[in-house]
């Protein structure tokens, strides 16, 4: 199944399965042919800020920090992915994109997971369905270079 809309992300909220949609896992698996990867973060944002917009009671910006949270504590994989999804919300919150924000708590769970994880994180080298061919702590520090460079706000402590 292509996540085209707001609709496949509203389904996984329903059912529970907004975790694998943000991860393009099983039947939420993403595929373009110019787009490589497993999942389209600005699509799936995209459509969490319409279904915001269109619903505040079902309070989407919660539901999708306490996801994040769940990646958090998941495999080197799950992990990675929730950091780029936290940096690419910061950047739109920044740009005044998203329609809601995530609390600052989220890079608390950040630090506590990168440096519990660190000697994982350093060992892993790639990740191949997110088309990722470096040490996954060497793509980390970047994006947090990247994030304090552009941001003015690191992902994580060093």
């Amino acid at each position: 199944m292509e996540y085209r809309s707001k609709n496949v992300v509203q389904n996984a909220i329903e059912r529970g399965e907004l975790k694998e949609c943000m991860m393009g896992m099983g039947k939420y698996e993403y595929s373009e042919k110019n787009f490589p990867g497993t999942f389209n973060e600005e699509e799936i944002l995209n459509d969490f800020y319409s279904i915001y917009e269109d619903n505040p009671k079902l309070k989407a910006d919660k539901i999708f920090q306490n996801t994040l949270v769940e990646m958090l504590n998941g495999n080197i994989k799950e992990i990675f992915a929730a950091i780029f999804y936290i940096y690419s919300q910061k950047y739109n919150e920044k740009k005044k994109i998203s329609k809601f924000y995530l609390s600052d708590d989220i890079f608390e769970k950040v630090n506590e997971v990168v440096h519990k994880k660190m000697s994982e994180l350093e060992s892993t080298e790639g990740i191949n369905e997110l088309h990722i061919h470096q040490n996954i702590m060497k793509v980390l520090r970047n994006l947090n270079n990247r994030s304090i460079k552009e941001l003015g706000l690191p992902l994580f402590r060093e």
